[in-house]
C-alpha cells in the first residue's frame, strides 16, 4: 500500500510575519496606544492654555475693581479736601492754569481764554494727609496713601481735575437768599485711576511704553457742592 504525502506550501505572510494575525494585532496595539496619548497631550495642553487665560481674566478682573477703587478714593479724598477750605480752593479753581483733559478741547472754541482747571494728584493728597497723620502713610521715600495692591510689585496714582465752576443751581439749607455776598458753588470733579506695574529704572509718572500697555485705567465723574464761599 502505497501512501502519497502532499506538501502543502505556507504562504509568504507565515514564512515573513508580514501579514500575520500576531503582527496585525500588534501594530493595532500600538497605534491604540499613540492616538491615546497623543489625546492626552491634546487634552493637557488644553487644559493649560484654559488655566492660563483664566488666570489672566481673573488678573485684568482685579486691575479693574483696583483702578476703579482708585479713582473714587480720589474723588472722595478731594470732596474732603474741599471742607473747611471752601474759600482757598474757589480761588484755586476759578484763576486755575492747569492742562486738564476734561475741558482741553474748549480752549479752541473761547479762545483766547483758556477754561480754568485745578488739578490734585496722589503726591498732593498723600502731604495733606501727612501732614495730619504722619504715621499712617509712611515717609515721602515709600508712601502708602493706597496701601499695598498686589506682591509682584504694582503701584497706583490718581489725579482729580476741578472743573466747570458754577454758582449752585438751588439754594442750599441755611443759606441766606437774600444776600449775595456767601454762596454756594459746585465744581465737576473728573478722577482717573491707575494701577501699573513697577518697572526698575523707569521715575513714577515717566512716560514708558512697558508700563502703558499694561496699566489699568479707570474714570469716574462726580458734581460736589461746596460752600459757603464769598
Amino acid at each position: 500500500m502505497k501512501v502519497r504525502v502532499f506538501h502543502i506550501p505556507r504562504p509568504c505572510s507565515a514564512r515573513y510575519g508580514v501579514l500575520s494575525g500576531r503582527g496585525m494585532q500588534r501594530g493595532s496595539v500600538m497605534f491604540v496606544v499613540l492616538l491615546t496619548i497623543s489625546l492626552l497631550t491634546v487634552i493637557g495642553l488644553y487644559a493649560m492654555r484654559a488655566a492660563a487665560l483664566a488666570n489672566q481674566a481673573m488678573g485684568y478682573d482685579r486691575e479693574s475693581v483696583q483702578t476703579g477703587y482708585i479713582a473714587e478714593f480720589g474723588a472722595r479724598a478731594v470732596a474732603a479736601e474741599l471742607v473747611g477750605n471752601e474759600q482757598h480752593y474757589f480761588q484755586y479753581i476759578s484763576q486755575g492754569a492747569d492742562d486738564c483733559r476734561a475741558n482741553r478741547d474748549l480752549a479752541t472754541l473761547i479762545a483766547p481764554n483758556r477754561p480754568p482747571c485745578y488739578k490734585l494728584q496722589t503726591s498732593e493728597i498723600w502731604q495733606r494727609v501727612s501732614n495730619v497723620f504722619p504715621a499712617n502713610v509712611g515717609p515721602q521715600s515709600a508712601q502708602t496713601l493706597l496701601g499695598t495692591l498686589s506682591e509682584g510689585g504694582v503701584d497706583g496714582a490718581f489725579v482729580v481735575e476741578l472743573t466747570d465752576l458754577a454758582r449752585a443751581g438751588a439754594p442750599v439749607a441755611g443759606e441766606d437768599v437774600g444776600a449775595d455776598q456767601f454762596k454756594h458753588m459746585q465744581v465737576l470733579l473728573s478722577a482717573t485711576g491707575q494701577v501699573r506695574p513697577t518697572i526698575a529704572g523707569v521715575a513714577n509718572g515717566a512716560c514708558n511704553e512697558a508700563v502703558s500697555i499694561t496699566s489699568g485705567l479707570s474714570n469716574l465723574r462726580a458734581q460736589v457742592t461746596f460752600g459757603p464761599v464769598n
